[in-house]
């Protein structure tokens, strides 16, 4: 999957009153998604359990 399919997805679900959220990615992956800015759209996560929902 490409850093764009991500992207593009992040900014639908915004649109639509959602997020993106991604557990657990590999170090280099997490990087590069540093690097991109792409994190500042999705949420990363490092544990195995995501933070419940209000």
């Amino acid at each position: 999957m490409s850093i764009r399919v991500l992207v593009l997805a992040a900014r639908t679900l915004h649109e639509r009153g959602g997020s993106l959220l991604l557990m657990r990615p590999q170090r280099p992956v997490a990087r590069v998604l540093d690097l991109t800015g792409a994190s500042k759209l999705i949420t990363i996560r490092a544990e195995t359990e995501p933070e419940p929902r209000p």
